[in-house]
């Protein structure tokens, strides 16, 4: 198969970033529908869908079980929500099936689990993650520590909103996600 997918969140099409690489299948979760608020993009997304240039599609209950699991590992759980899971599920759908897949996100904590399943990525507006982050989840009052897989706010000993740190930093040097980040900025640069 080797085709290019992107995934896109909602990042994508407030950026207006499937417009720029026609050549490209264009994917997405359908909880991205309810994420969209302005409804001239909406508009814009349920046509792309109803001419079948946008694929709404749902990924594994296997996927999802995995993304958890690495979201645990890196300490990202907390931050992700469950269109976020779904998203990154159907980028290792695809990826499972030898597909060349890019997330476009800029969600950081999307980017991080990405990294983590070698899963390419683009940003849009931010300028995207540096380093792949492991994170401490910590008391900041009685110095707890708590496992990366911890969701509560607030800390059960003492009763103060819990913290996270980086403890964990991995330089990234990904020369692809560039690139990518490039083309999309040159062909905004001629939209204008």
């Amino acid at each position: 198969m080797n085709k290019k997918i992107l995934i896109l969140d909602a990042s994508a099409f407030i950026g207006k970033f499937f417009s720029y690489l026609p050549e490209t299948e264009y994917v997405t979760v359908p909880e991205i529908l309810n994420e969209i608020l302005n409804e001239k993009t909406r508009d814009i997304l349920e046509t792309y869908v109803q001419a079948e240039k946008i694929k709404i599609k749902s990924p594994s209950l296997e996927s999802i079980k995995k993304i958890e699991h690495i979201a645990k590992e890196t300490g990202d759980l907390p931050y992700i929500s469950e269109t976020d899971k779904k998203l990154l599920a159907l980028a290792l759908d695809y990826k499972k099936k030898k597909n060349k897949v890019i997330i476009v996100t800029d969600d950081y904590s999307i980017q991080n689990i990405a990294k983590k399943l070698s899963v390419e990525f683009v940003s849009l507006f931010q300028k995207g993650i540096k380093y792949l982050i492991s994170w401490e989840i910590y008391c900041p009052a009685c110095r707890k520590k708590f496992p990366p897989n911890y969701t509560k706010e607030i800390c059960d000993v003492c009763g103060e909103k819990i913290k996270r740190k980086a403890v964990q930093k991995k330089l990234l040097g990904d020369e692809k996600n560039e690139k990518l980040e490039r083309t999309y900025r040159k062909s905004k640069r001629t939209q204008r």
